[in-house]
């Protein structure tokens, strides 16, 4: 049950980076080096949480 939990946090956080404007992600992360490299990241985390919960679900 805490990998699911797990699994849609990975999603939905990679989401959230994905579908964020760039201004607001500057806002909300001032440190962060660079936006372009956060949403690769994002897009990253998202595809590996979605393998990882199809992998589970058809195993």
């Amino acid at each position: 049950m805490f990998d699911f939990i797990l699994w849609i946090i990975m999603i939905g956080v990679g989401f959230m980076l994905l579908i964020t404007p760039a201004e607001k992600l500057k806002q909300q992360y001032p440190k962060m080096p660079s936006i372009k490299a956060a949403k690769i990241i994002g897009g990253i985390i998202f595809v590996v949480g979605i393998c990882i919960l199809a992998i589970q679900i058809f195993m």
